[in-house]
């Protein structure tokens, strides 16, 4: 665990103890993780188009949900699902059922999103 982390913990226990509100302080650790999860997330696309890759769903896929590279719980957020609701699902957490499960998902949304876009007759990028 990082130094970050066990700060915000012994502040979390610290307002517990002392019957203080502590919400602003995990919100506040909530609200750091997301940037740093959106500012990785775009210096890999930005990275990318720097190399002349071409940003398709084929790219993401191979880059984010199939990635062995990245852990199975983050591979199901790039997919669209997270851990638990796939051990809800399937009665397991284990990798290979999660990297499964992200996998079949994303395609699952890329098929969504392919047929509403085409059901409009309109483009979501110009």
């Amino acid at each position: 665990m990082d130094a970050a982390r066990e700060l915000v913990i012994r502040e979390v226990i610290e307002r517990l103890l002392k019957s203080k509100d502590y919400r602003i302080v995990t919100q506040t650790e909530i609200n750091g993780r997301f940037l740093t999860y959106c500012i990785d997330f775009f210096k890999k696309v930005v990275d990318a188009k720097i190399n002349g890759n071409t940003i398709t769903e084929d790219w993401y896929k191979e880059n984010f949900v199939m990635n062995d590279s990245i852990k199975p719980v983050d591979r199901a957020i790039y997919a669209g699902i997270n851990k638990k609701t796939i051990t809800n699902m399937f009665n397991s957490g284990k990798k290979e059922i999660v990297v499964s499960a992200s996998e079949y998902n994303y395609d699952t949304l890329v098929n969504s999103i392919s047929h509403l876009i085409s059901e409009s007759g309109t483009q979501i990028i110009p």
